[in-house]
């Protein structure tokens, strides 16, 4: 009797001492628009505001379905992008989606960008993903297919945003 309660001690312990998953995770929240927001400067040495905007159209029309038709502002002389795009996640065991607005703009040797306006759409409804009412007992769900979605989206932006922009080769 020990011996079981010496190791189901030991197997509580070790629960304990695990790292948080990702369920716990919250998405920050903007304290003035009260919205659902990812936004960061970013810093990126000797590197010009065109340079940027050049690296932030290459990875949009890399990354969404149809650049051109997700790109409602593109203003070079601004320096300032604006995209509306979704995140497919599954909801109830459907396929459903999350409508975001990224915007990026662009200074020399930094850019912002801010990853907002979540709207969840199944297709059949849609409702902002502040308004958790809606969400019933997957609110929990939801978030942490968004945290994984937005966190890998904005992983993938900065990664492209620190490579060169690609040159043409006009030997071929």
């Amino acid at each position: 009797m020990k011996q079981l309660r010496a190791f189901l001690l030991a197997i509580v312990t070790a629960m304990m001492a695990l790292p948080v998953t990702v369920e716990s995770q919250e998405i920050p929240k903007d304290e003035k628009s009260g919205l659902f927001s990812y936004h960061e400067v970013v810093k990126v040495d000797s590197i010009s505001a065109d340079e940027l905007y050049s690296r932030a159209k290459s990875w949009i029309a890399l990354t969404y379905k149809s650049a051109n038709d997700v790109i409602q502002l593109d203003d070079q002389n601004a320096g300032r992008i604006i995209v509306k795009g979704n995140f497919g996640i599954i909801y109830y065991a459907n396929q459903a989606w999350v409508n975001h607005t990224l915007t990026i703009d662009f200074k020399e040797g930094r850019y912002r960008y801010d990853l907002t306006s979540f709207v969840f759409d199944n297709g059949q409804w849609s409702a902002p993903l502040e308004d958790e009412k809606k969400f019933w007992g997957q609110k929990k769900k939801l978030h942490m297919q968004l945290s994984e979605q937005a966190n890998a989206f904005i992983l993938a932006l900065r990664e492209a945003m620190q490579k060169a922009s690609p040159s043409i080769d006009d030997d071929w």
